[in-house]
């Protein structure tokens, strides 16, 4: 997600500086030869200026076949012979929106005139291939793009894969990469500060069709606050159909990963719709020699002979050496995967599987596995009759954990690579969200009071207060004007306690409440042991201490301060705690629980060898060895929850008979609510298993009738007895175990054969676990 052009410049060098200085080496391959879409590199030259941003293909007319690569901030054009781009320029020549950006470039054939059109700054330029203007430029009406998203009904944007709140705010975007669609007579761009691509005029007119914008959003965009990387797009037109190839990658990602091929055309034997996935998708990986971040594509049909076709790559690579312009193969497969396969937990115990059919299949197979279980994967869904493949299947009477879905179809006899998603029920599961606002563009400390939510952005140093279940509440002048890395809530005199980074020193402000100054700003001491200057994270308020928690994330651990400002003593004495070797923080820190000889501290975790903050564990110390390791107690996932990957503060609460953390994404400006606990009502059992013995034989029904007539003991977990789930216990549950156990009857209703939940029953379940797995 980006606010504006600049911002998005910026992100891609920081990403190319930050990526990994070592490149796999390509897979080549000759390019008349056929090769399936992006399996392999024809060749590679370095581009000779600093930044290139967009590429087109004009093909050969009554010319050669050019390629034009057009630098994002010099002003210049590179024009190649497309066939040997590893030679010299053919033509340099001024872009035509000179030193303004140029986003991007695309060809269209004008009756027997073959014609360039430029993006530049939010304008639409047209020139012959020689760089000659061809007209006034006109403005891309990005405002009345803006507009009509917004309004777009509730259940259009959920369909589209988004949620409502992640587009309601979407502000004015700005143009991106350009393509022309041939079989429309219309252009393409991308919108890369609302990760959407749509069709507009030659005369910069948004196309609306039946009052809505034509448009689908970037396939990684982030479903819950918007957000993605994908900044280019190219028409493909194959013997099989339109299509746009697009590259993209997640927030975590931090850039392009992949090129995923999307239908550019409605209808076909699926019923796809313009911008459902095509079921096909190379890796911008170790094959194509792992590119650094890729700015721009052009697809180049025939390229290789009669339907044998390439694409055109642009890789900003200021780590490995000079930036990159590389041909890699795009023949068409014949073979597709189900595409847009997502997994959402709209219900408790309950997971709904949404997908795409794309090309006829044999089989369509989705098994589920519950991570970090030693259990093996278990089938939920099988298909085999593509015209009726329904596209969605609810998966039912889930235990709390976090899943891996699997989607394999097999095309012929062979089975093509699976697709897979994760979600997370119960405790670490999403209980709310909201985007910050505007005033607070980098949110990163957090605390919660008894009944409000606290934000406090980093360089203004505003706050935004909401409520606990995120509603706007109010705001907050903070005592600082910028530099706020930390802020508690002090429980012992209701106060808040605010910290700031003055680019080295560290000091400390209590507040009210309401924002107003109580005493003087105090200098911050840190250990002794810490001999780089330190950068503090998010401070916690610890009353078995009467003082605060915070992290350096300079040497990536944690210690504690008083309200003076100074180290506390059990910090003195001892080695500063980490909560594992390797850990990589993000400054946020919670404790959540304060006993005389033990605190527990919530923390968001990575490793440094990803560089993610993937999850929050939670850690009990024991307070008379601080340097000694401490227990974990559990971990949720972040990454698969939130989409977030770069967290800053985190606070826990109880409430209701139960305990949520409030975690804020710096990369996605939003706050999460997580449940911490499990979903209430969740007991495990297996229906049928009336005394929990791990499986369903005789004994059962015998120990039902038992209960029922003789008085005898009534079952642990009356669900489980319920065998026809009527919601009552009568002789009609016993009948139908002896007739599945004896004469082939109808298997209990799930869950069953193995464990699950049913939240929806009326009757008791108290099991202390359900047996046998």
């Amino acid at each position: 997600m980006r606010t504006d052009l600049r911002v998005f410049q910026t992100a891609v060098i920081l990403s190319a500086l930050l990526a990994s200085a070592g490149s796999a080496s390509a897979q080549m391959c000759a390019c008349n030869t056929t090769s399936p879409f992006g399996s392999c590199t024809h060749k590679t030259a370095p581009y000779p200026d600093d930044f290139p941003g967009a590429a087109a293909i004009a093909p050969r007319i009554a010319q050669p076949a050019f390629l034009y690569v057009a630098d994002l901030y010099s002003g210049f054009t590179y024009r190649y012979i497309a066939t040997n781009f590893q030679a010299a320029p053919d033509l340099v020549l001024v872009s035509p929106a000179g030193s303004n950006a140029t986003t991007g470039i695309t060809f269209r054939l004008e009756g027997s005139d073959p014609r360039l059109y430029w993006a530049s700054e939010g304008l639409l330029l047209r020139t012959d291939l020689d760089g000659g203007l061809r007209g006034a430029p006109v403005e891309v009406d990005l405002e009345q793009l803006a507009t009509l998203v917004r309004a777009l009904p509730d259940e259009v944007i959920t369909e589209a894969g988004q949620s409502p709140a992640s587009v309601r705010d979407m502000k004015t975007g700005s143009l991106g990469g350009i393509t022309y669609h041939t079989a429309r007579n219309a252009f393409w761009g991308v919108d890369i500060v609302n990760d959407l691509y749509f069709e507009f005029r030659d005369t910069g007119e948004i196309v609306v069709e039946a009052g809505r914008p034509v448009f689908f959003f970037n396939p990684k965009r982030n479903r819950l606050t918007g957000g993605a990387y994908g900044n280019s797009i190219t028409y493909a037109q194959t013997p099989t159909g339109q299509f746009f190839d697009i590259p993209v990658g997640t927030i975590a990602d931090g850039k392009p990963t992949e090129v995923q091929r999307v239908v550019a055309s409605d209808g076909g034997p699926s019923g796809a719709r313009i911008g459902d996935g095509a079921g096909i998708l190379y890796s911008l990986g170790a094959t194509l020699g792992s590119p650094k971040f890729v700015t721009g594509i052009a697809y180049w049909p025939d390229s290789c002979g009669a339907n044998q076709s390439s694409e055109i790559l642009l890789d900003l690579d200021t780590v490995g050496g000079a930036p990159k312009i590389i041909e890699v193969s795009a023949d068409e497969p014949t073979t597709a995967t189900i595409a847009n396969f997502g997994c959402l937990s709209a219900a408790p115990a309950s997971v709904t599987l949404t997908w795409n059919k794309t090309k006829p299949y044999t089989n369509l197979t989705i098994s589920r596995k519950r991570l970090n279980s030693p259990e093996p994967a278990v089938v939920v869904f099988q298909n085999a009759d593509f015209a009726n493949d329904p596209q969605t299947f609810v998966d039912t009477s889930l235990l709390d954990a976090t899943y891996q879905y699997s989607a394999v179809v097999t095309s012929g006899a062979a089975a093509l690579a699976p697709v897979t998603c994760d979600v997370t029920l119960g405790r670490g599961s999403l209980v709310a969200h909201r985007k910050v606002s505007d005033a607070l563009q980098t949110p990163y400390a957090l605390t919660v009071t008894t009944d409000k939510v606290i934000v406090a952005d980093r360089d203004t140093g505003d706050a935004e207060v909401l409520t606990l279940d995120l509603q706007p509440s109010s705001t907050l002048n903070g005592p600082f004007e910028g530099g706020v890395i930390g802020l508690s809530y002090d429980s012992k005199d209701g106060s808040l306690y605010w910290l700031r980074n003055a680019g080295g020193p560290h000091y400390l402000q209590k507040t009210t409440l309401a924002g107003e100054l109580q005493g003087n700003q105090i200098p911050v001491q840190v250990p002794a042991s810490i001999t780089k200057v330190p950068a503090l994270g998010d401070i916690s308020y610890d009353s078995g201490f009467d003082g605060f928690w915070t992290t350096d994330l300079v040497s990536e651990r944690i210690f504690g301060i008083s309200p003076t400002g100074a180290v506390l003593d059990a910090f003195k004495t001892t080695a500063i705690p980490s909560p594992q070797a390797g850990a990589l923080l993000s400054g946020g820190i919670s404790v959540t629980a304060s006993a005389p000889t033990k605190v527990t501290v919530d923390i968001p975790i990575g490793t440094k060898a990803d560089d993610l903050i993937r999850e929050v564990g939670r850690y009990e110390y024991t307070r008379a060895n601080l340097a000694a390791p401490p227990t974990e107690v559990f971990k949720i996932d972040l990454l698969t929850t939130t989409g977030s990957a770069a967290v800053g503060g985190v606070d826990v609460v109880s409430t209701g008979g139960e305990q949520f953390a409030f975690v804020v994404g710096t990369d996605t400006r939003a706050v999460y609510k997580l449940r911490l606990t499990g979903t209430p009502g969740a007991d495990p059992f297996r229906r049928g298993d009336v005394n929990n013995d791990g499986s369903v034989n005789i004994s059962d029904p015998s120990a039902l009738l038992s209960f029922l007539f003789k008085g005898g003991t009534a079952p642990t977990c009356q669900r489980a007895g319920d065998v026809n789930d009527s919601g009552t216990l009568d002789i009609t549950d016993a009948i139908e175990v002896f007739n599945y156990l004896f004469r082939s009857g109808t298997p209990p209703r799930p869950p069953f054969p193995a464990c699950g939940v049913d939240l929806s029953s009326p009757l008791t379940c108290s099991n202390l676990g359900c047996t046998g797995g």
